[in-house]
């Protein structure tokens, strides 16, 4: 009798350590782990999501779902050489969210093959990604500039978020903000593309633990851009779906591995995903989903230009 009831003591303990395996590897009941919050990282798909739509919309703050009401007004919104960013304060804290690219196939082939490096001094031997970087500079100075006028100048918490390329500009507008005395609190970025090299990751790794998580969906394919053989690494946390959020999550501390995203890494094959892109967190990541701004806003909006010869340059107000 003795012998069999530690028989069955023994089997429950080995199921028990199976379902807990299960559940940290994504089971459908896991809802956290961690830092990572599946409810938080829902708020802030909607957020990046939000950075697509019209500067209007977004000034006006009525950009539809994406323009969660516990933002509070005003937002702020900078313009860059081929994206933009808003900012403002939520929950109390400033808010930078980065709109990413609006052809999505067209930026995969590009960075397949437009894999060029630059040094950054902001930290020792890192390299990041040409483009990348310019945009990030085209923005900086507006964005440091908004947060200031919303209150959350340098050493405030701030919460940054971005999308595809807006994911790329967030990760370098958090070093850079990071190194100018400015507090990341919180940062969940979608569909990330590689950014610079090893030491880019590691450094970032060690700004940002535990607080900063890129999420991955499936089969998306921007996630594989540009390659690894150019000496491009991926910046950790990875939370990686693989269906929509009833399916679960896996939580990947390692840079590059098979166990998260890194098992989808045809990208000729991924291109036929791209819907996996334009779906995080079961939300409309991309430009989908924008409530058209409203014609008072689009009056509005028309204050705040002013004509430069042939270009038209947005103010920030």
């Amino acid at each position: 009798m003795r012998r069999r009831r530690l028989v069955v003591a023994t089997v429950s303990l080995v199921l028990a350590a199976a379902v807990a395996a299960c559940i940290l590897k994504g089971g459908a009941k896991q809802t956290s782990s961690g830092g990572f919050r599946q409810a938080r990282a829902v708020q802030f798909a909607k957020l990046a999501g939000a950075a697509y739509c019209a500067v209007p919309a977004l000034k006006a703050w009525t950009c539809g779902p994406k323009c969660l009401p516990s933002v509070q007004p005003p937002v702020k919104v900078c313009v860059g050489d081929t994206t933009k960013a808003f900012v403002a304060r939520w929950e109390g804290l400033g808010l930078v969210s980065f709109e990413g690219t609006k052809t999505y196939s067209s930026m995969v082939q590009d960075l397949r093959t437009y894999t060029s490096l630059a040094s950054w001094e902001l930290c020792s031997n890192c390299r990041v990604h040409t483009g990348f970087l310019e945009e990030w500079r085209s923005l900086a100075d507006c964005i440091k500039d908004s947060l200031a006028n919303v209150g959350s100048g340098s050493g405030s918490a701030i919460r940054v978020t971005g999308h595809s390329l807006g994911a790329a500009t967030s990760a370098l507008a958090m070093v850079s903000l990071a190194k100018q005395g400015w507090h990341i609190e919180e940062a969940y970025n979608f569909g990330m593309p590689r950014v610079g090299n090893a030491d880019f990751a590691r450094a970032f790794g060690e700004m940002f633990p535990s607080v900063s998580y890129r999420v991955t969906h499936h089969m998306d394919p921007v996630v594989h851009v540009p390659p690894e053989t150019f000496a491009f690494q991926h910046v950790n946390t990875e939370v990686f779906y693989k269906g929509n959020l009833s399916t679960g999550f896996t939580i990947c501390t390692e840079a590059e591995t098979s166990t998260c995203a890194g098992q989808y890494s045809d990208i000729a094959y991924d291109l036929l995903y791209l819907d996996d892109h334009m779906d995080y967190m079961d939300e409309q990541t991309g430009s989908s989903g924008c409530v058209p701004p409203t014609r008072s806003a689009q009056v509005s909006q028309a204050f705040d230009r002013r004509q430069v010869g042939s270009a038209t340059l947005e103010m920030v107000v």
